[in-house]
């Protein structure tokens, strides 16, 4: 051994009468550090590889289960994904049709959940702004009301002038009616 000095493990299989062996070998040294023997071990081949197949075979039951493990947790993640999605949607789509009282519920606490509180914040000015119109519409012509609404300008307390004609009409005995006849009756 030409390194019996220092530890030392042969890279190469030994082969014998008695098998084939992975051979390893460590210095022994005396009390003043010489080195007075060395201690060789000999490892049967078989059992090395026989280790080797159940640290593969545990290596590949370890991969299987994280990939099985991680197709599971995909697909509920995905699942929250499109049912958050699936939610958000029916909501935009009722408030497209008219129902302006739909609202989205989500118990996650994500980007969904922050832009189902925008969509229902949304749904809410949306209904303001009907009620506040058809409370208007009620003073003011349906035609006056499209012109109001389709304005991007701000509106100006300020006249304009016009030629118009206008009729001014009385109904005979309206002032005698209006004073006895309540608010809501006239």
């Amino acid at each position: 051994i030409d390194n019996w000095d220092r530890y030392f493990v042969n890279q190469h299989y030994v082969s014998d009468q008695y098998g084939v062996w992975l051979s390893s070998y460590a210095p022994i040294k005396n009390k003043q550090g010489e080195v007075v023997s060395a201690l060789g071990v000999d490892i049967n081949a078989a059992d090395i590889h026989l280790r080797l197949e159940e640290l593969i075979k545990f290596g590949m039951w370890g991969l299987s289960a994280s990939v099985v493990l991680s197709f599971v947790l995909a697909f509920f993640l995905s699942k929250q994904v499109t049912t958050s999605l699936h939610k958000l949607s029916d909501v935009v789509q009722q408030i497209e049709e008219g129902n302006l009282e739909a609202r989205v519920e989500l118990k996650t606490n994500d980007e969904f959940s922050t832009l189902g509180r925008q969509i229902n914040l949304m749904a809410k000015g949306l209904q303001e702004r009907e009620r506040l119109k058809m409370s208007f519409a009620r003073y003011v012509s349906t035609h006056i009301l499209d012109k109001i609404l389709k304005t991007e300008a701000p509106l100006n307390l300020e006249g304009e002038r016009r030629k118009v004609t206008i009729l001014f009409s009385d109904i005979r005995q309206f002032t005698q009616l209006a004073e006895r006849l309540a608010p809501e009756e006239v």
